[in-house]
């Protein structure tokens, strides 16, 4: 796998995250440092141990760095040390629980009887909505009956309803 930014090893500490759970609490990744909190009698070493097991590559044991995989500053890793108590008082994070595997259905769906296509856009602002449309653009130009084929779009957005406002006007002017 490739490290281009630092959340690039955020996700993959939390995909590795069976080969430290025993042995560290948590990682906390940010731009320019990662975070790593050990659990009671696990040494800096031991843990640089673990860091290097699970990032060969890009880590540099000497300077407690990783290295992205481009032309970038260094992400320092600090080590710190939390309680037991800390780990029954905390609630988890949704970024922790969406690396599961029990997140994920076992089983297959069953067919559906049209295509189903849910799309999401981290975009924000007005690109979550002209994302969407050149997609279903894109998908109409693809079909080979899109003219007797509908799209239905749901906009589920509550605190920007931009697809809602975009065809606000063209809705009142039909009534």
């Amino acid at each position: 796998m490739r490290f281009y930014t630092w959340k690039d090893i955020e996700r993959y500490c939390l995909i590795k995250r069976s080969e430290w759970k025993n042995e560290i609490f948590s990682m906390d990744v940010y731009p320019d440092e990662l975070i790593v909190y050990k659990k009671d009698g696990i040494t800096d070493e031991k843990a640089k141990d673990i860091l290097l097991n699970i990032f060969p590559k890009n880590m540099n044991i000497e300077n407690d760095t990783i290295s992205l995989d481009r032309e970038a500053e260094p992400i320092a890793i600090s080590f710190d040390k939390k309680s037991d108590s800390f780990e029954k008082n905390t609630m988890p994070l949704f970024e922790q629980v969406i690396y599961k595997e029990s997140v994920y259905p076992q089983e297959k769906l069953g067919d559906l009887p049209c295509p189903v296509i849910a799309f999401h856009s981290y975009k924000g602002g007005v690109g979550c909505t002209l994302s969407l449309l050149a997609f279903a653009q894109a998908w109409t130009n693809i079909r080979k009956e899109a003219d007797q084929e509908k799209i239905l779009i749901i906009d589920s957005d509550i605190e920007s309803p931009g697809l809602s406002l975009i065809q606000g006007d063209k809705i009142e002017n039909e009534k």
